[in-house]
């Protein structure tokens, strides 16, 4: 069994992250850190926190995976200490959006981990497997009070197979996005997971979930949730279905409010993080850091200046912006 420490013991820790690692059997939870030290719950189970200036790197000895989730400003510094401690081999799974755009010149210091990957769940969410099993790929999309932020563009580049981002813009309703691959995606905001639905298309079909017919009803398709015993056992687009693990149904829980897909999407997003933590377990990784650091610098620039693309400035493959990143470390002074 591999063995992993988590860094940090606030929501995201206690309703997805600790429930997870007690649920699934391939990594050992070694222990909790956070700032302080003190006692949280999480499943009916009590868990000491130990406080991360006191731990040692005899503490850490034999970590294969540090899982960090703490505050966004404090990102950088705490990376820098759990560097320190940790030995050779370790890899770091980092929660979205990885760092402030403004510490994003701090990226560096995840260099010192054997590999870094990103904590973004929305890319393997269960719903996905029936549209991903099609030969035929989506190449558009609308999410309708469904997609979130940064977390939209990773769920967008998933199901639409997208690479980089060329361009977005800021709408009246919400947000544009279009990839290099020519494939895009509307956003009609604010998230409401209770109303949310989602409308794919692509040339010989559309797929939509709950919330009436699609503008496009050639070849329509439905994508819903299976339910057994009232307890999520997996997903299906007509005829294609995905069931789930023993232990992703273990893991999944109860729907919120609404009567759609979405209303699985806490219980979907569990599912999603057991997924990244057996896929690197297996050898493969999570959600890049380069995607998510895109993710990150779009979402910034949509509401910065309501539009960006992909150009020297914005774009964080490019040395121009790169240098800004730099300069923004100078200025955003960290620990």
């Amino acid at each position: 069994m591999k063995r992993a420490w988590i860094v940090g013991s606030g929501k995201r820790v206690v309703e997805t992250a600790l429930p997870v690692f007690a649920a699934q059997s391939t990594w050992e939870l070694a222990g909790v850190a956070s700032r302080r030290a003190k006692t949280i719950e999480a499943g009916g189970a009590r868990h000491d926190v130990r406080a991360l200036d006191a731990l040692t790197r005899a503490d850490l000895a034999g970590t294969e995976l540090v899982y960090l989730v703490v505050s966004k400003p404090a990102v950088p510094s705490v990376v820098a200490r759990v560097a320190e401690l940790a030995p050779a081999g370790c890899a770091l799974l980092i929660e979205t959006p990885v760092m402030l755009f403004k510490h994003l010149g701090h990226l560096s210091r995840l260099d010192a981990f054997h590999a870094t990957w990103v904590a973004e769940d929305c890319a393997t969410l269960p719903c996905w497997d029936p549209v991903l099993a099609l030969e035929d790929r989506a190449r558009s999309a609308v999410f309708d009070r469904c997609a979130y932020a940064y977390h939209g563009v990773a769920m967008a580049r998933t199901v639409l197979g997208g690479d980089r981002v060329a361009s977005a813009r800021r709408t009246p309703n919400g947000r544009e996005v279009r990839f290099a691959n020519g494939a895009s995606y509307t956003a009609v905001e604010p998230r409401d997971y209770a109303r949310g639905r989602l409308e794919l298309r692509a040339p010989g079909w559309t797929a939509v979930t709950n919330g009436g017919e699609s503008s496009s009803p050639a070849g329509l398709r439905r994508l819903a949730a299976v339910v057994e015993d009232g307890a999520l056992a997996g997903f299906a687009l007509d005829d294609v279905r995905c069931e789930m693990s023993a232990v992703e149904r273990a893991v999944a829980g109860a729907p919120g409010a609404g009567d759609g897909m979405f209303r699985w999407m806490d219980a979907m997003k569990r599912v999603g993080f057991l997924r990244l933590l057996e896929r690197i377990a297996a050898g493969g990784g999570g959600y890049s850091v380069r995607d998510a650091v895109e993710d990150c610098v779009v979402d910034y620039w949509l509401h910065r200046a309501g539009r960006y693309r992909a150009t020297a400035l914005m774009d964080p493959e490019r040395g121009l912006a790169r240098a800004l990143y730099r300069a923004l470390r100078v200025v955003a002074r960290v620990d």
